[in-house]
């Protein structure tokens, strides 16, 4: 089964939008994003979770830094991890949260969940 189709979305000096549409990436997909982040800047990702994906959650993460390599030892500016019943079974129920943190100089921030 193919992954889904990461289209990231950019907005252009005129308030313009573009969208560049990656099709099949390898996964984990790092990209930069081309001009940077800044305020104002939206950031725009489609793509679905098949009913097979294992534990039904994915992460988005914004990383930044030195080692913006995807290596998971990258700073996180942005965490983002919605959880669909992660862990249920008979004794507990499932994590049905959207997690928000950040990692910085490899420590976790306040985790916030929604």
């Amino acid at each position: 089964m193919s992954s889904p189709t990461p289209q990231v979305g950019y907005p252009t000096p005129n308030n313009e939008y573009s969208v560049t549409t990656h099709n099949d990436p390898p996964l984990p997909y790092v990209s930069p994003f081309p001009g940077g982040i800044f305020p104002g800047r939206a950031i725009l990702i489609r793509g679905f979770i098949p009913e097979s994906a294992k534990g039904h959650k994915f992460q988005i993460d914004l990383c930044c830094g030195l080692l913006v390599q995807g290596d998971h030892c990258d700073d996180k500016a942005f965490h983002f991890n919605p959880r669909f019943n992660v862990g249920s079974s008979l004794f507990k129920s499932g994590d049905n949260d959207i997690v928000l943190n950040s990692l910085i100089g490899n420590k976790w921030g306040a985790e916030n969940r929604y």
